[in-house]
């Protein structure tokens, strides 16, 4: 996929591919599910590649606050962002950085979106 998209548009893209089980997987293991959700907060999933090393995953863990809480749960981490993704810490360049992987971040409602496409094939 990424060399198709190479070849078409001339430049790369990282692509994370998703199994129609794992995207279930994925979120079912949301450990937000049940959360009532106030004005501007959101849940968001953060899937990463490969998986960090627990000594990465540790020392990212004490970066936290409890304006924004995350979990690692295989490998994505769950972040319920109270403030906004704006103006969260923890964005996507924040767990490439901390955790020395590749990620992507979706919002609850596009990765519901993708499940439903997915289910649609």
């Amino acid at each position: 996929m990424s060399t198709a998209i190479k070849e078409t548009f001339g430049f790369e893209v990282i692509v994370f591919l998703k199994s129609l089980p794992k995207l279930k997987t994925i979120l079912a293991n949301n450990p937000y599910t049940g959360e009532t959700l106030q004005t501007g907060e959101r849940i968001y999933f953060t899937l990463l590649n490969p998986l960090p090393t627990p000594e990465k995953w540790e020392a990212t863990q004490q970066k936290k606050n409890e304006i924004d809480p995350f979990i690692l749960v295989d490998d994505v981490v769950y972040l319920f962002c109270r403030g906004g993704y704006g103006k969260t810490d923890f964005s996507n360049p924040f767990f490439e950085k901390n955790l020395k992987v590749t990620a992507t971040t979706r919002n609850l409602e596009t990765m519901q979106r993708l499940l439903e496409m997915a289910e649609a094939i």
